[in-house]
C-alpha cells in the first residue's frame, strides 16, 4: 500500500466515523451547580474523543476553568438573549464550529437559541438540559419548552421531569430523558475554616452550601439554628454557610441577630473550591424547599460528610431514610433538628451513614453515568 491508497483509506474511516461535535452553551456568569456539572460532562465527553466547544458570556467563571485543548471557546460580551446582537454572535460562533449538536445548559441560553434559530434558522440537532425547578411557568415559557427543534431535555431528577410535565404538549412528552448529576473525589488542598469565626475546640461543625436564594430557604436553616442554640442547649453547634451573598442576605443577618446567634450561624459568602470544606464539617445540613438536583448533597456523600437534608430533587434516590442519612419535608426545622441530634448522640450511626453514602454515590452518581447516558442521548438523536 502506497502512502496515497493509505490516506485515502484513513480519510474513508473518518467519513464513516465522523468525529461528534458538540456545542455547549451556558448563559451563566456567576458559579453554581450547573457550572460544575457542565464542567464533569465536559472532561467526560473529551476522554470519548468528542470535539466540544463552549459559547459563553466573557464573564462566565467556567473560562477560567478549562485548560488549552479541552475545549474551543466562543464568547459574547454581555447580551441580552432577545438582542438581535446576540443572535449574530450566536450565529457566527455555530457556522465556526459547525456542530452535530447544539447542548443547551441554561434557561437565557434556550431563550437565545429559540429567538437566534426562529432569525436565522441553525443546522445543528439541539439537547437541552433542565437543572432547577421554575418558579413559574409563562407563556413564552411552553412555548421554548416546547419548540420543535429542541429534540430533547435532558431533566436532572424525576422532580424536574414532574415539574417540566404539565406544560409540555403531549407530542413532545417523549423528549423529557432523566440524567442524574454525577459527583467525584477530588484531591484539594488542605484547607481551614477561618481563624475569625473563633470556634472552640468542641465545636460541632454543621456545613451548607448554597448560593443565598429562595430556592435554597436558608430561613429554615437559621430556625434549625436557633432551634438546636436556644431551646435545645447545643452551644457548641456552629454553622458554616458557604454561597454567593444576594439581596436576600441583609433578611438572613437580620433573623440571625434577632437569634442572638451571631456566635454559632457564620456565613462565609462565596468561596472558591468550596468542596475542600468538605473535610471541616462533622454534618452537612441542606434546607432548600426547591432544588433540581442537588449536587451539593451528592459532594457531602462522597466526601464521607454525613447528610441531613430536606425531601427535594433527587433525595430520595440518593438517601434511603434512615439507612444512609436524614431527610425532613422542607421548611420543617425540628425534624431537621431531631435528626441532627440523632447523628451528634449516636456515632456509630454516622459511620454507617458515612460508608453507605459514599459507596451509594459511587455507584448511582458517577460523572461516568452522566457522561455515558449524555453520549447515548446525543448519539440517539440519529
Amino acid at each position: 500500500m502506497n502512502f496515497l491508497q493509505f490516506n485515502l483509506l484513513y480519510i474513508d474511516k473518518i467519513l464513516e466515523h465522523p468525529i461528534m461535535r458538540v456545542l455547549h452553551v451556558n448563559g451563566a456568569r456567576s458559579w453554581g451547580g450547573n457550572e460544575q456539572q457542565l464542567v464533569y460532562l465536559v472532561r467526560g465527553l473529551h476522554k470519548k474523543g468528542i470535539q466540544q466547544a463552549l459559547f459563553c458570556y466573557d464573564s462566565n467563571p467556567l473560562l477560567n476553568i478549562f485548560e488549552p485543548g479541552e475545549i474551543s471557546i466562543f464568547k459574547s460580551p454581555f447580551i441580552k438573549p432577545h438582542k438581535y446582537a446576540y443572535w449574530k454572535i450566536f450565529k457566527t460562533a455555530v457556522h465556526e464550529f459547525a456542530p452535530d449538536i447544539i447542548h443547551i445548559h441554561t434557561g437565557n441560553s434556550l431563550t437565545g437559541y429559540v429567538l437566534t434559530d426562529l432569525f436565522f434558522n441553525l443546522k445543528p440537532k439541539v439537547v437541552f438540559s433542565k437543572k432547577g425547578i421554575s418558579r413559574n411557568m409563562s407563556f413564552l415559557s411552553r412555548l421554548k419548552y416546547n419548540y420543535r427543534k429542541v429534540e430533547k431535555i435532558i431533566c436532572v431528577s424525576e422532580r424536574v421531569q414532574q415539574d417540566l410535565d404539565p406544560i409540555i404538549s403531549k407530542k413532545n412528552k417523549n423528549k423529557l430523558e432523566i440524567v442524574w448529576d454525577g459527583v467525584k473525589e477530588q484531591q484539594w488542598p488542605p484547607v481551614s475554616l477561618p481563624e475569625n469565626l473563633k470556634l472552640p475546640a468542641d465545636a460541632f461543625i454543621i456545613g451548607n452550601i448554597g448560593n443565598h436564594t429562595r430556592s435554597k430557604d436558608l430561613k429554615t436553616l437559621i430556625n434549625t439554628a436557633n432551634y438546636l442554640v436556644n431551646h435545645k442547649s447545643y452551644t457548641n453547634f456552629h454553622f458554616i454557610q458557604i454561597g454567593r451573598l444576594t439581596g436576600l442576605t441583609d433578611e438572613l443577618r437580620e433573623m440571625i441577630q434577632t437569634f442572638q446567634l451571631e456566635s454559632n450561624v457564620h456565613l462565609m459568602g462565596f468561596q472558591e473550591n468550596a468542596s475542600a470544606y468538605f473535610s471541616n464539617f462533622d454534618l452537612f445540613l441542606m434546607s432548600s424547599k426547591k432544588e433540581g438536583g442537588p449536587t451539593s448533597v451528592l459532594e457531602a456523600m462522597i466526601y464521607k460528610t454525613p447528610v441531613v437534608t430536606t425531601n427535594v430533587g433527587m433525595v430520595p434516590h440518593a438517601i434511603a431514610q434512615s439507612q444512609n442519612g436524614f431527610y425532613a419535608e422542607p421548611g420543617q426545622h425540628e425534624d431537621l433538628c431531631n435528626f441532627i441530634e440523632n447523628l451528634y448522640q449516636d456515632k456509630e450511626l454516622t459511620k454507617s451513614f458515612i460508608e453507605k453514602s459514599y459507596h451509594i454515590c459511587r455507584d448511582k452518581f458517577s460523572v461516568e453515568q452522566l457522561t455515558t447516558k449524555t453520549l447515548k442521548i446525543y448519539k440517539n438523536l440519529g
